[in-house]
């Protein structure tokens, strides 16, 4: 099992898959706690700050890549977007995000 400190180092590399990190972002901080979700009222995985461009990440995501790559990404497409949950252009940006993705790890095969 990959040490958080491990997987938080991919930042960088998660970022690259998608073309390098956004200007608007301009931190990924890693935090204990979260705010409640409004609708469920269980912390939220990741949120997007907007005043000050950072991403921040529940340190729990730490536990494996594919944790932190999922909810780092879902982050970016807020930034990008600009958009909240359950909005179309959220859900696009998050679909071209999943798009790049998949067409770089099936480039070479």
């Amino acid at each position: 099992m990959p040490s958080e400190k491990e997987v938080f180092s991919k930042t960088d590399k998660i970022f690259s898959l998608i073309g390098g990190k956004p200007r608007k972002i301009k931190e990924v901080k890693i935090s204990e706690t979260m705010r409640k979700d409004f609708s469920s009222f269980t912390e939220a995985e990741g949120s997007w700050d907007e005043k000050t461009g950072c991403i921040i990440i529940k340190r729990d995501q730490l536990t494996s890549l594919e944790n932190y790559a999922s909810t780092l990404l879902h982050e970016v497409a807020h930034a990008i977007s600009g958009m909240k949950d359950v909005d179309r252009n959220f859900e696009l940006e998050l679909t071209r995000i999943i798009g790049v993705l998949a067409s770089k790890a099936l480039k070479n095969t």
